[in-house]
């Protein structure tokens, strides 16, 4: 697939993310992350990038920065070479570390630069990894609200520069934080409708499955920042949607495991206007996740399996075993996941 070129901020700044490969965890140990910082300081050092704000996760990293376009993709292909290589090193394994490029999204203004900003100190909040923003050791968050707060990775121009906007007063900086944030960042739900619209393409099916689904739906409370669909051959006039997501960055193809009768159990939503949205069945899902079974997997599956039809969920397992255009190793990787799966929750 050809990559289309990512687009030049005209401000400078950019919301930038780096997920873990197929979203695996990255930061196994406290000094994973902070040899990406150092890794990161490095460049800041060089006067590659600057640093507005950063948080990082245990599987995904979020940045605010103030860069050129062409220094922010050196800056992150360095990083990703010298952190594979160490990490690699570290635990025997081959291959990449983080999925794929990194995805970036300009901010062309103040407020959505403090929108950015809250959205990515307030990360491990909406994730419930701590239910304070500023109990949160591995963001910036602190930097900018306490006096003892320096922070070498972010810069003080910038540091300025922000707590300007809310004429630099901490105390207006924290109340902004425990606001609830107006748009979100690097999801694909609320572009698809603004680009479908634009194009004036006429409603359209999606199915969604994942944590997107199980927020949709509200068969779970944790939150999410990936709006996982299934492509179904859409109609080539959706090309021109999916062309403008991926040159946003937000568009990236993974092959996953479901049952071919998931149509006939979906739940329709009715709160969009260009697009026909359905929710896989909490069933369904289950076993879409069977395939992975990593930490997020297992919260939604023990959420899911409280209310889910076992029997049901013994049917749609038949169903993906059924299937005959299952790649093998797919079909082995399911297999072996399953054993796993029936007998942590006896299916």
């Amino acid at each position: 697939m050809v990559r289309l070129a990512r687009r030049e901020s005209p401000t400078g700044y950019y919301h930038v993310m780096a997920r873990g490969n197929n979203r695996e965890t990255i930061f196994k140990k406290a000094a994973e992350k902070r040899y990406f910082i150092e890794l990161l300081q490095h460049t800041v050092e060089g006067n590659k990038i600057t640093v507005v704000a950063y948080c990082l996760m245990d599987n995904h990293v979020h940045l605010l920065l103030h860069s050129g376009l062409q220094e922010m993709s050196e800056t992150f292909k360095w990083i990703n070479i010298k952190f594979a290589g160490r990490y690699n090193h570290k635990y025997k394994r081959v291959g990449h570390v983080f999925q794929d490029r990194f995805k970036s999204e300009i901010i062309g203004t103040e407020e959505y630069l403090i929108q950015a900003l809250r959205y990515i100190h307030n990360n491990p909040v909406k994730a419930k990894v701590v239910s304070d923003v500023s109990a949160y050791e591995w963001s910036s968050y602190n930097s900018y609200t306490s006096a003892s707060g320096s922070n070498v990775l972010v810069d003080t121009t910038e540091k300025q520069i922000i707590l300007g906007l809310f004429q630099g007063s901490i105390e207006q900086f924290e109340a902004f934080h425990l606001k609830e944030d107006d748009c979100e960042f690097l999801e694909i739900e609320e572009d698809l409708e603004k680009v479908a619209k634009a194009f004036d393409i006429r409603p359209f099916d999606i199915f969604f499955l994942g944590g997107a689904a199980c927020i949709l739906g509200q068969y779970t409370e944790r939150a999410t920042r990936d709006f996982d669909f299934i492509d179904l051959n859409y109609p080539s006039a959706l090309g021109r949607v999916f062309v403008q997501l991926r040159d946003f960055d937000m568009l990236e193809y993974e092959s996953t495991v479901v049952s071919p009768k998931y149509k006939e159990r979906a739940i329709k939503l009715n709160k969009f206007e260009y697009l026909n949205v359905y929710l896989l069945s909490p069933e369904d899902i289950i076993v879409s996740k069977i395939i992975r079974l990593e930490q997020k997997d297992i919260e939604d599956i023990d959420k899911l399996m409280e209310t889910a039809d076992k029997g049901l969920v013994n049917k749609i397992v038949d169903e993906v075993l059924s299937r005959n255009d299952l790649y093998e190793s797919k079909r082995g990787l399911f297999v072996k996941k399953l054993s796993q799966f029936r007998g942590g929750y006896d299916v």
